[in-house]
């Protein structure tokens, strides 16, 4: 028998680390293979999807670019990132409220299907050349902390319609600082109901709009890009959130591109006229686009202290794996609308000079 060949234990155990990297992911040659169930059970999901969040830009360069936002109340990063090298994007973000964590692994899902994807797709290809997407996947880390039992739920904050300590975190939607965070918006702040007026695990909508980190952090991807459409991921209900006061052409616009949504997820498109508060409420009203919320998971698993389990995601996944690209290519269409009215007033623009300065418009003149 011969004794032990230190190169080739070298190897195995180099091998092995490149197999065991995170509970969420395998990176294995040139591919990073992603685990919707290892995440969802994973101990530290925090730090894991941040992890793969960072990978994905180390291994695709030249398409993804992933940067830190800004850090939670409790300190926890707080990252986004982009595919894509247009300047038209559209923009999906997750986990608003921390027990719905399952908008994370879709969006992480989301993004994982398109990276690899564009590896083979031309149409998706010539699509991020020409428009892009940012995704961010935690809105609200520190939420998501205390809903998954990570946390301790801060002392200051009460816990709304049980006060059993067993279910307390079951059905945290609040922030770190007992702040709801889609109610901190400032569309319609003013007329928000059954709001506890301080901390709680849900509903308080806090002392003025955009009083949260993290709603700031949103505030300030939308100022920074030029977002043609929205999307903000909740649970539960297979239904679609999409009125938000919109003037008459937005609103026919908006029920359309609704509609669309609707027949790729099967959701139902609710038809409320009224709405207060949140995110898409407010993207729409501050910028003229649409947004929409979209309320992923079975009926059966709304209610106050009710976390989708991992059986519902296989549907879910089904369900929302084509909105990205519907919205890519709704942001691709308004650009080329965009080139053409440009197009159209250039072209208008000349013929104007040309009456004046007596061109048959074809760049000669009579005198020549």
């Amino acid at each position: 028998m011969g004794g032990i060949n230190i190169n080739k234990l070298k190897n195995l155990i180099t091998i092995t680390l490149i197999f065991v990297i995170a509970n969420a992911t395998i990176i294995h040659g040139e591919e990073i293979r992603f685990y919707p169930d290892k995440l969802y059970h994973s101990k530290d999901f925090i730090n894991d999807v941040n992890s793969l969040l960072f990978n994905y830009g180390e291994k695709y360069p030249s398409l993804v670019t992933v940067e830190k936002a800004g850090d939670s109340y409790m300190g926890n990063e707080i990252l986004y990132l982009k595919i894509g090298k247009g300047d038209k994007s559209v923009f999906i973000n997750a986990s608003h409220h921390g027990k719905e964590y399952m908008t994370t692994l879709l969006v992480m899902n989301q993004i994982d299907y398109l990276v690899n994807k564009y590896q083979y797709d031309k149409e998706l290809q010539e699509l991020f050349n020409e428009v892009s997407i940012v995704f961010l996947p935690m809105v609200n880390p520190d939420g998501i902390s205390i809903a998954r039992g990570y946390a301790t739920v801060p002392s200051n904050v009460i816990t709304i319609g049980n006060s059993s300590s067993k279910n307390s975190f079951l059905g945290w939607k609040a922030n770190g600082k007992g702040v709801d965070l889609n109610r901190n918006y400032p569309m319609r702040w003013d007329y928000i109901k059954d709001d506890p007026g301080k901390p709680a695990n849900r509903n308080y909508k806090g002392k003025t709009p955009f009083s949260e980190v993290e709603t700031n952090i949103v505030k300030d991807l939308c100022e920074k890009n030029d977002f043609e459409v929205c999307i903000a991921y909740h649970s539960a209900g297979e239904v679609i959130f999409w009125y938000a006061y919109q003037n008459e052409e937005q609103e026919k616009r908006d029920l359309a591109i609704g509609q669309g949504i609707s027949k790729i997820t099967g959701y139902r498109l609710d038809m409320t006229r009224i709405t207060a508060g949140g995110m898409k409420d407010w993207f729409v009203q501050e910028y003229g686009k649409p947004g929409f919320t979209i309320e992923i998971g079975s009926p059966k698993y709304v209610g106050d202290f009710k976390q989708l389990p991992y059986s519902e995601y296989a549907k879910i996944w089904t369900d929302n794996r084509n909105i990205p690209e519907y919205l890519l290519k709704l942001a691709a269409s308004s650009k080329q609308n965009d080139a053409n009215e440009q197009g159209e007033e250039s072209k208008n623009a000349d013929e104007s000079n040309q009456l004046q300065d007596g061109s048959d418009g074809h760049g000669l003149h009579p005198s020549e």
